[in-house]
This record gives C-alpha cells, structure tokens and sequence, in this order.
C-alpha cells in the first residue's frame, strides 16, 4: 500500500454470521461501505482487516456453490482483506512477474485482478494474488512485465467495477496456482479448507501485521478503569492518550490498534524487546533449575565471572539483588557497615531508588511532593549544570568552582564533628536532566571523598552495558574507579536481575556475622538471562552500534539546535543516552515543560514514545533500546524539526 501498514491504527472488520456490518445489507456494498466507514471512525481507525479463514455469510453468486454439494457453498476466506479507500495506491511487497492480469467481470468475483509470481530460487515459486481493483492496472501493466518491490502496481477500486464489494484489496499468497490462468479461488468450503490452507498459507508472513492484533482485546477505557480502581493510583500513566501495548520486538512497539511505535526511552529492554536468544536462555533454565543461592549452580560462577571482567580488576566481588534500588539499597548499607558512618554526600536532583533509606538520599523524591525534605544525614552538592547551575558556561572557572564547592561542602560535614560513609553519583544525571559530569569534576571529587575515608559508590543502573558507546561503564569516562558499582535496568533485558560490584576488601567487611540473603537474587534463571543479555550485546556489538549512531542522531539533533536557537538550549548525551533542553528563548535560558510535553504528546501521535525528565521536565530524554538505528533517528529528527518549524 502507499502507507506502512503497521504505522496507522487499524480495526478488524468481520463478516461471519454474527457479523452487523453486513446485516441486512449482504447484497448492498453502499450499505455494507457506510457501515464500515461508521464502524472505522468509532475505533479511531484509517483501515480494516478482514480475516483470514473466517467463514463468511456475504458469497452469494452461483460461483460459490459447492462442487460436492449444491446446498453447501465455499465461504472460507483464504486471503486478507484491507478495507481502504477507493484509489489507495497498491505496491508490490517483494519482486515478481505478472503472469495474470484479468477483468474478472462475474457479479461477486474479483472485478480486476493482478497475480505476481515471485521466485525463492531456480526452482521454487510463490505467488501473490490482489483482487477488487480498479481498470487502471489493466491499462499500466502487462503479462510478463518484471515488477520490482514497492513499485506501483494498482489502486482500490469501487463498487460495482471490483465485483460489487465495499471498497477493499484481498490478498492471497498461493504456493501452486493449480493450472489457472485467468482467476483463482479465494475461498473455501470446509471439507477442503485443510488441503486450500496449505496452498494459500496465512497472507500474514507477507503483510507482518502483529499477531497480537488478531486476538480478542478489551476496550482501553474499561481497562483504565479498572486498573485505578485495583492499583494504587500514585503510578502515573504516559502520555495524554494512554496506550494500550499488546506487543512489542527490537525497538517497536505494538497497541490494540495493530499500530508500531518506535521506543525512544525504553532502557530496560537494552538489547531489543523479546530478544530471542534472551528468551531461550530463561525459559532453557527454568525447565531445567530455579532455585535460591544456598545451592551450588554453575550458571552463577560463568555469570559473575563473565560479569566481572567488564570492570577494572579491583571491582571483583559481587551481591546480586533484583532491582536497581535494592542495588543501591545495598551498596548504601555496605558504605555504612565499611565507614560506621551514616553521612552521605549526593548530587542535587538525584535519584537512586524508591526505599526509605534511598529516598532520604534522593533530592529529586524529597524535595518532590510528598516528599519531607533533606535530614541532617544528607549533604548535597550543586549539579554542574553549565546551563542554568550556579556557575555556567560563561564562566571559564565554572569546573573549578564546583570543585571548590564540593570540598567546601565536605570540610563543613566535618566541621560538625560528623563523619561521611559515601559519596553517592550517577555517571550521568538522569532524573536531573541527562546531564553530563564535567571533565576532571568527577575524579576531583573522587580524591577529596576518599581524604575523608569515605567510599565511592557509582550508580551505573541506566547507563551501564555499553550504552553510552565508547565505554562499556559511563564512569570509565573519567578515569576514575569506584568503591562500588551498582548496576540494575538493562541487566537482564526486562527480567528482574541487579547487582552490586565491589572489591573483596569492602565486602570482607561487610561480612560481619550479619548474613545477607536475597531470596531471588542471583537465582539460576536470572543468571542464565544475564549471561544471555552479555552474549548479544558482544555478539551483536551493540555497544559499537549505540557509538555509532549516538553519534549520528546527536549530529541531527545539534542541527536542529542551532535552527531553532530560540527554543533549545542544548542537545547532550553520550552514546544513546541522549537529552534534549528545551526553553522559551535563548536569553533567560528558562526551562520550558510545555513545549516539551507538547512535543512528546505529539509525536506519540506520529508514533514515536519520548518522555521528559529533568527538575523542570522540560528535558526530553532518548534512551531507546540498543537495536535502534539510523532509520530511527532519521524519523525522530524529522518529525521534531517538523514540530518545531510548525510553531
């Protein structure tokens, strides 16, 4: 079609005998053609799907009649049916030859017809079958005419010229054309369907229509409805118009509607949704073995030892957990047990999980709403925000003087007679903005934690597993190597898999009679899955991939900020962790939410999933799962600059 399919939403249009669109109206395409255009708009859908194999009540013309039995008739559809508009343009899926082009005249047949032959090889054939056009493909084409893939073969045609049907392609794939040289049959009677459903197999393996959408679906609005009458209503949903997923594969995903989106902030599913050998490896070892730790499993050691070696050797010990905040639960616990101190040193906007103890060190949760402030405990340093910080871009000292501030903040914790247990970092600030830590800030600071015997501790759980691209680890950026590591989100691709990273110094400490057990944590099929998520991101070299094509869309993106000056104020990332600052003029540099939240509300509708983040959110963040490519950025970017060129 001269659309992508799977990029408008779509309705499934069904004429079995339960069917009311055709109700009454069997004989009547004008009716039957009302009626699904009503029933279109009503679901907020452009197309209908007419299925395959459905038995129908609307073959009335003495061709259907039985060969076996004359009171019987042939009324199983082998094709798909796209119910457009008339003159919808037509396209050719793959390369072929047009071996049937036939004005098949009969009331209630095909009206004009197109069979292409494709070839695999020398030997095997295929062929592709459009019924219900209009006379102009009789005129533009010709039998024995070679067609390549996505060329102009045909439009929709009208009633009664298509053979008096409501304005639709039926597509058929055939694998033997059974000696016909003017039509073939597209439906079936059910004592041969098992024999015809060999012949012509579901036209889906061309057309690629997400198999979820041929299920049974609830209505969104009822569904809403109840999920906030069971579930606490303080989890917020995306975007204005809600989304109702049904499926999702690499870097798309798929709604009610048959309709791909392309995930621009989904990290947790780092290397492509429902990667395939990620699944085998699960579902391989939980046939086989789940468990807890206090057993002895191969899978773990070939897990933490593959693991581990993706760190500097001093990181060589690992606790594993299940979430990114019981991560950094834990690495906290571990700073307090090593220091016997409580004290610790964070970044403004930061956020590192949602227990008790991670909250009072989150400024982004308690300085929210709901949230009940900073406590004495927690000492906060400026992010180096050379936007709108404290100190900025203009200032050349402005690296310097964050660096000052930090070792001011830190001799007046122990002016108080207080001691400090860590220093608590992302590598990147997410929840602050994307913002990217200066050079030399972090390793300065690094120097004057560790005088005061306090520990480093990283929180690498968005940005870890070569998302950033050059590095494997943000942190490796600057040349520093943590006391801790944690790591969470991307680790198992969408399983429940964390860990916290450290060396056998701390964690010796650590052990101090106090056991600690996490019940799932490190379990065999958690580690089987990590392990797998370790395999593709090297066999895939999706960490040279997100450098490449981080690359790539920051270069586009740094286009689009030097057009519109005035409405962005900077475009920062690293690798395919990107965030773009968006503002009401290049003066003030003031953050600008409405324009963000316009924008990803917008593009939702063009069917790109952004979001915002940032103390102002007015920061829209690009976090997509590692498969992401060029194509996809292209998208984006077009679609941005043509928002932005709008206004």
């Amino acid at each position: 079609l001269d659309f992508d399919l799977n990029k408008i939403n779509k309705s499934i249009i069904k004429l079995d005998s339960n069917s009311i669109l055709a109700k009454n109206h069997i004989n009547n395409p004008k009716q039957i053609t009302k009626k699904i255009n009503t029933f279109l708009k009503k679901n907020d859908s452009k197309i209908g799907i007419g299925l395959y194999k459905e038995k129908r009540n609307v073959y009335q013309g003495k061709n259907y009649i039985s060969n076996f039995n004359s009171k019987k008739r042939r009324d199983i559809h082998l094709g798909i049916d796209i119910f457009a508009p008339v003159g919808t343009k037509i396209k050719t899926p793959i390369d072929g030859k047009v071996i049937i082009l036939k004005y098949n005249a009969f009331k209630y047949d095909y009206g004009p017809t197109i069979v292409l032959e494709h070839k695999i090889d020398k030997i095997i054939k295929f062929y592709t079958i459009y019924g219900h056009l209009s006379k102009k493909c009789l005129k533009n084409l010709k039998v024995g005419q070679k067609i390549k893939k996505n060329q102009l073969i045909a439009d929709i045609g009208n009633y009664p010229i298509n053979g008096n049907w409501p304005p639709h392609l039926h597509f058929q794939i055939s694998i033997d054309m059974m000696g016909e040289k003017e039509n073939f049959p597209g439906v079936s009677e059910d004592i041969l369907l098992s024999v015809w459903s060999k012949i012509s197999p579901d036209p889906n393996l061309i057309l690629g229509i997400p198999n979820s959408f041929f299920i049974k679906k609830d209505n969104i609005k009822k569904l809403i409805n109840k999920r906030l009458s069971l579930i606490s209503n303080n989890l917020s949903i995306s975007y204005k118009k809600p989304l109702q997923i049904l499926e999702a594969k690499n870097q798309y995903f798929y709604d009610d509607k048959g309709r791909e989106y392309l995930d621009c902030v989904n990290n947790i599913s780092h290397v492509g949704h429902s990667h395939p050998k990620v699944h085998e490896a699960l579902v391989s070892q939980n046939l086989k073995l789940n468990t807890n730790t206090r057993y002895i499993y191969k899978v773990m050691n070939d897990y933490s030892e593959k693991l581990l070696s993706k760190f500097p050797k001093k990181l060589d010990t690992i606790f594993f957990v299940c979430t990114g905040s019981e991560a950094n639960d834990l690495a906290y616990r571990i700073a307090k047990t090593y220091t016997k101190a409580k004290d610790v040193l964070t970044m403004n906007n930061a956020y590192h999980g949602h227990t008790n103890s991670l909250i009072d060190i989150s400024p982004y949760k308690f300085n929210g709403k709901g949230g009940l402030g900073k406590k004495e405990h927690v000492h906060i340093l400026d992010m180096p925000d050379g936007i709108r910080g404290k100190w900025t871009y203009k200032d050349k000292n402005w690296i310097k003087k964050y660096i000052d501030q930090g070792k001011q903040t830190l001799d007046k914790i122990f002016e108080k007679n207080r001691s400090l247990s860590c220093f608590f970092v992302e590598s990147i600030l997410g929840c602050g903005g994307q913002i990217i830590l200066p050079p030399n800030y972090l390793k300065n600071i690094f120097n004057l934690v560790r005088k005061k015997n306090a520990l480093c501790i990283i929180d690498e759980v968005q940005t870890g597993f070569g998302r950033v691209g050059r590095n494997y680890w943000a942190f490796e950026e600057h040349n520093v190597i943590p006391d801790i590591v944690t790591l969470g989100k991307p680790m198992g691709n969408g399983h429940p898999i964390s860990a916290v990273i450290t060396t056998k110094e701390i964690a010796k400490v650590f052990n101090n009679g106090m056991e600690y057990f996490n019940s799932f944590g490190g379990n065999p099929v958690s580690c089987a899955v990590g392990n797998a998520v370790l395999d593709v991101i090297h066999e895939e070299k999706l960490q040279s991939h997100a450098n490449k094509v981080g690359k790539y869309f920051l270069s586009k993106l740094l286009k689009i900020k030097n057009k519109f000056p005035n409405l962005i104020s900077e475009v920062r990332g690293r690798g395919l962790f990107i965030g773009i600052d968006f503002i009401y003029n290049n003066k003030s540099f003031k953050p600008n939410p409405k324009l963000a939240s316009s924008i990803i509300n917008t593009l939702r509708e063009k069917g790109i999933l952004l979001s915002t983040d940032g103390p102002y959110h007015n920061v829209i963040k690009i976090k997509p799962p590692l498969p992401f490519n060029k194509n996809d950025v292209d998208f984006v970017c077009f679609e941005i600059d043509y928002y932005l060129s709008s206004l």
